[in-house]
Formats: C-alpha cells, sequence, structure tokens
C-alpha cells in the first residue's frame, strides 16, 4: 500500500477535483439574485428618414430591409444612408479600405459610408419616434445639445454588433443603455459586399474600429463618452467579430482561405477592455461531410485572445465549436450554457444572458471592484433559465510549450476546462494531435473528439506517443499529466465506439502505477471512485501488494500524506479527513472529506484485490 499511496493518491485527486469542477466550476458557487432594476430611460441620436427618399425606395419597387440589410443590384449599392434625412445628431462616417484584395476583396480601395446608433442614458427629453416597424426611444431631433441623463459624466462605452442580415436594434442594445452604458450600434449592411462572406467579415472589425475613432471627434458624443472605459456586445456574427477585435484569427469562408491553414488577423482595437456577446458564430455542423471551424480547427486562432471575454451559448447551438474557442482563449473567460436552448435565446433566459452581461461590463469596463467580486463568486443567477457556468477561468493563463523527448508527447489533462489535449497520436500510418472534451452530463467518465489534426513525423519514436488500436477501438497513452508539472507514467486506456473519428471514448482503464520493488506476492486491483456523488468508471492496476490487515489499510498515515502532498503539488490547498473505513482482506473502502476553498467534498473509494 505504501508503493501505491502516491499514483493512487494523485490520480484519485484529479477525479475528484473533475467532479468538483463541474458542479462548482472552480469555486463560482453562488446563486445571485438578478440585477436591479434599469435606472435609466433611454434616448437615441438623430435618425430621421427622409421623405422623397422613401418615394423613390416605393416607385422603384424595393424593400426597406434592402437598405437596412445593405443590398448590391449589379454593382449598386443600397445602404440606409440613401434613405436619411442627416443632420442633428446623425452618426455616419467614410470608412477607407485599404488595398488588401486578399482580405477585402472587390471592395478593397474603395471608400464605403457607414451610419450607426448611439443608444445612452437620458433624462427623457425626447418622445419616442417610429422608424419602419419599431420605435426608437426619446429620438434626438436634432435641435441643441444630446440630453444625456448627467451632462457633466462621460458614460463607459459599449460598441455592438449585429448578426448577419441584422440591424443594430436588438433588445441588448437598449437594455445596456438603460444601466448606464452608452451603446454604439452599427448598420453593417453586410449584404452590400455581393456574394463573398470573407468580405463580411473582414470589413466589421475594420468598420467598428473607424466608428470609435469617428465618435471621439464627434462634437455631439465626444465629452460625455468615456473613451478610458471602452467594451464591446454582439450577437451571432457580431459576437464572432468582436473576437476578432481582440485579436482572434479566423479561417474566411473562401477557397483561398480553405487552402491556407493559417487563420487569419483581421483589425483589432487595443481600446476595447472586455466583450460579452449571445450566441457567437464559432462555426457549424451539418454541410454534408464537412465541419466549417471559424476560429480554425479546434479553436486554435482564439489563442491570441488574452483580455476578458463572455459568451451566452445555447446548449443546442453547435455548443462543441464554443468549448473549443474557449479552451483556447489566454485570457480571463466564462461561456455560460443554457439548458434546451438555441441561437437566440428564449425571453425567460435572455433574462439571465443580460445579468451575466451586465455583471461581466460592470466588473472588466465600468471597472466596478463590487462587481467583480460578485463574478467571481456566482455559479448561476436565480429564477430565470438554466443557467450554468461550462468553461469559467478568472485570470490569464498562457501555458506553455512542451518541447524534446517525452514532454513532447505528454498528454495533459485539464481539469479547468475538462479537456485531455494529446499531442502526439499514431492513427494507422500518419501522426496526429488530438483534444478530446469532457461530457460534464455524463455519469461516466467520458470524452468527446474535438479537433484532430497532422503533427510531425519526427515524434514517432518518442516513449510517450499514443497509440490508437483500431482493432480495439482504443486509445492508449503512456504519459499523462493531470496538472501542476507532475507526470504520470502509465497506461490510460480510453474506450471507443466507431473510430477515432466516431468521437466518444470512456475511461476504461489504468495500468502499471506501482512504484518501487514489487513485493514478493502482487495483486490486480480495481478502484471504483465517487467524488461528489458522481460514480467514474472503474480503474484497474496492476502488479500491486495487498495490505496484511485492516489495520495497515486503515492507519497508513503515509497513505494520507502523500494524497495531501499530491494536492499541494498540483495547485489545490485542500485536505483530506478519513471518515470511515473498512478492510476485509480481500477489498476496503475508505471514506473521506476534501476541503477546499471552504467547501467539503465527500469521496469514497473501494478497493477490490484479486
Amino acid at each position: 500500500m505504501l508503493r501505491l499511496s502516491r499514483s493512487i493518491g494523485k490520480w484519485l485527486l484529479a477525479w475528484a477535483m473533475i467532479a468538483f469542477n463541474i458542479a462548482h466550476a472552480n469555486g463560482h458557487t453562488v446563486e445571485l439574485p438578478p440585477v436591479a432594476a434599469a435606472p435609466y430611460a433611454v434616448g437615441t441620436s438623430t435618425l430621421k428618414l427622409s421623405g422623397t427618399a422613401l418615394a423613390a425606395m416605393q416607385a422603384a419597387g424595393r424593400e426597406p430591409h434592402q437598405y437596412i440589410a445593405g443590398a448590391n443590384l449589379s454593382g449598386t449599392l443600397l445602404y440606409i444612408t440613401d434613405l436619411l434625412e442627416g443632420g442633428g445628431s446623425t452618426f455616419t462616417f467614410e470608412l477607407a479600405v485599404p488595398s488588401d484584395g486578399g482580405l477585402y476583396g472587390v471592395m478593397a480601395g474603395r471608400t464605403l459610408t457607414y451610419a450607426g446608433v448611439l443608444f445612452y442614458p437620458t433624462a427623457g427629453e425626447f418622445a419616442d419616434a417610429p422608424f419602419f416597424d419599431r420605435t426608437l426611444p426619446g429620438m434626438h431631433d436634432g435641435d441643441g445639445a444630446v440630453p444625456f441623463a448627467d451632462p457633466s459624466a462621460r458614460y463607459p462605452l459599449i460598441v455592438y454588433s449585429h448578426g448577419a442580415g441584422g440591424n443594430p436594434f436588438d433588445t441588448r442594445v437598449t437594455e445596456l443603455a438603460s444601466h448606464g452604458y452608452a451603446v454604439l450600434s452599427l448598420f453593417h449592411g453586410d449584404d452590400r459586399f455581393a456574394t463573398d462572406d470573407a468580405e463580411k467579415l473582414t470589413l466589421r472589425p475594420l468598420a467598428i474600429k473607424a466608428a470609435i475613432d469617428t465618435l471621439q471627434q464627434n462634437s455631439h458624443f465626444k465629452d460625455h463618452l468615456d473613451f478610458e472605459r471602452v467594451g464591446g456586445a454582439g450577437f451571432s456574427y457580431g459576437g464572432t467579430t468582436m473576437l476578432t477585435l481582440l485579436g482572434g484569427r479566423v479561417w474566411l469562408p473562401n477557397l483561398a482561405s480553405t487552402f491556407n491553414f493559417t487563420p487569419t488577423e483581421l483589425a483589432t482595437d487595443a481600446r476595447l477592455l472586455a466583450i460579452a456577446v449571445d450566441g457567437p458564430y464559432m462555426g457549424s455542423d451539418g454541410y454534408g461531410p464537412i465541419t466549417f471551424h471559424q476560429f480554425g480547427s479546434g479553436g486554435t486562432g482564439a489563442q491570441y485572445v488574452t483580455r476578458p471575454v463572455l459568451a451566452n451559448v445555447g446548449a443546442n447551438d453547435n455548443f462543441t465549436h464554443a468549448q473549443n474557442v474557449f479552451g483556447q482563449l489566454q485570457g480571463t473567460r466564462y461561456l455560460v450554457k443554457y439548458a434546451d436552448e438555441g441561437h437566440t435565446l428564449s425571453d425567460q433566459a435572455n433574462v439571465d444572458g443580460l445579468n451575466w452581461t451586465l455583471l461581466f461590463l460592470d466588473a472588466f469596463v465600468k471597472q466596478d471592484p463590487q462587481a467583480l467580486a460578485a463574478l467571481q463568486s456566482a455559479g448561476n443567477f436565480a429564477g430565470n433559465a438554466a443557467d450554468t457556468l461550462a468553461i469559467v477561468f478568472d485570470s490569464a493563463a498562457a501555458p506553455g510549450t512542451p518541447a524534446g523527448g517525452e514532454a513532447e508527447c505528454t498528454a495533459a489533462f485539464s481539469a479547468e476546462s475538462g479537456t485531455l489535449s494529446i499531442p502526439c497520436i499514431s492513427v494507422g500510418d500518419g501522426i496526429h494531435a488530438a483534444q478530446l472534451g469532457m461530457d460534464a452530463s455524463s455519469p461516466e467518465l467520458a470524452f468527446e473528439l474535438r479537433s484532430a489534426t497532422a503533427a510531425a513525423e519526427s515524434v514517432r519514436t518518442s516513449p510517450c506517443l499514443a497509440q490508437y488500436d483500431v482493432a480495439t477501438d482504443q486509445v492508449h497513452l503512456p504519459c499523462v499529466d493531470i496538472g501542476g508539472g507532475q507526470t504520470i507514467w502509465a497506461k490510460l486506456a480510453l474506450a471507443g465506439s466507431g473510430s477515432l473519428g466516431g468521437m466518444r471514448f470512456r475511461l476504461s482503464s489504468y495500468e502499471g502505477m506501482a512504484s518501487g520493488a514489487a513485493a514478493a506476492q502482487t495483486y490486480t486491483l480495481d478502484v471504483s471512485v465517487t467524488a461528489n456523488g458522481t460514480s467514474m468508471p472503474t480503474m484497474t492496476l496492476s502488479d500491486v501488494p495487498k495490505p496484511a490487515g485492516q489495520e495497515e489499510f486503515c492507519n497508513d498515515q503515509n497513505l494520507r500524506d502523500q494524497v495531501i502532498q499530491s494536492a499541494a503539488e498540483m495547485g489545490y490547498s485542500g485536505t483530506w479527513s478519513v471518515t470511515n473505513c473498512t478492510f476485509d482482506g480481500a477489498s476496503g473502502e475508505i471514506i473521506m472529506d476534501m476541503s477546499i476553498m471552504g467547501m467539503a467534498i465527500p469521496y469514497s473509494a473501494t478497493y477490490t484485490y484479486r
């Protein structure tokens, strides 16, 4: 038992921490009340329609949406500014597109007109105004100063990006303005840009960056906005846009990008402190045999993002793509998952989406220390949707790159993100790198394949090269690091279903953990673990000495000391206490509590020798 204590303790601690993270998201356990009612009325900048232009539109047999979303009629670009009267605080600007045909296609070198609407906290001086099929709250009529709620204050600025084919009037915009933000929302007019989806994306961050530049010079707004506190928000393709502004690199939906395996960097903006987005488009399944990864296979293009990101994502909305991207982000990140929700959250779920968005932006854009403290303890919001934290990390993390020898191919398991990264795995005649994600909803320790890419043949001789056995449908990993730099040299096996491309595997055995000289007689040991109410698949260890009796089994102080030491080495300040222990000569049970971050996690292990 002495020889096994360190290895068993380290391995079982890892699975106990997995269960803890599933239920408690690294200490985020507090159910928060909904955010307080909005304290401000909302006003909008001038957005008046021209009667003459409307008459011309109708005479030509055109529809308003062709101008709101943009349209390209045989080279004639339709856009919302064609219908505006202008004047007052109408917000427009000219964008000089760089002469880079690779990024901007036929729009390269052209000058494009853009418009937007500024939503702001107001004292309610102006009346609501009609705008096609909607009403704009408190629209500035163009006379006099824009009536901010406090004319002497500088309000934090959020730049909002709508989804593809959308418009600036998403609900989230007025919600944010009613809670003390000035929100600039653009008409992207994506459909002006012919049929090239690449241009629709590449022009978006460029336009937002130019819009902030324009605001800083705008006489109506510049003295009321705090350009030291700027953040971003968006929906769907708008969420994608915001990630690119933070440095995320994308695969563009065109042939040139498909055959260029390096994700592309678009326009970025260092003024954005953080972003909070809803249903960000990260990629899609369902194009026949093709899966499109917006940020590259496995989300690798997101690794360049180091600023705080929050996303509200429905569980039925290509959620695996969001997990991949969030697994690559390098800064503070909150991925909030909504059960039974799709791309657009229901009204009920959107309430919690607003709660998370406000708390996050208040913490990182308003820079409110109380909001930050509440965020770092939040587990969910009370009374609305089934919101759960799928991935959360509260500080920057820049994982090192292993190099050479065993380290080059050592697999790594992250309890924080629930990912098993395999840098080198032999599949048939090829060498690949793969990433598996833990299925937190499964009662067993199950993993799903998230990505697989080609790896260098030079690692074929590494002693830590993982193997995929086609005949048995198993993955064998000889070296696994479960945290804290402590590598376990063992034979971890994952049993699959189908093939490596069949995507799902479960833990089947964990062998060869004994260290030191073997006892005169050894046994095979089956270990069944329950951690925090979650039953784990049985683990099997070979060449294990059996304790002489219950006293040796239960009173082995070295066992407890090694477990606690393993916890410290892995970066956890937890301690263990035994509450019950039995051994009948063939099997034993240890029941313990692990105390970590002020919480007691129930844990039990049954040991069967055969």
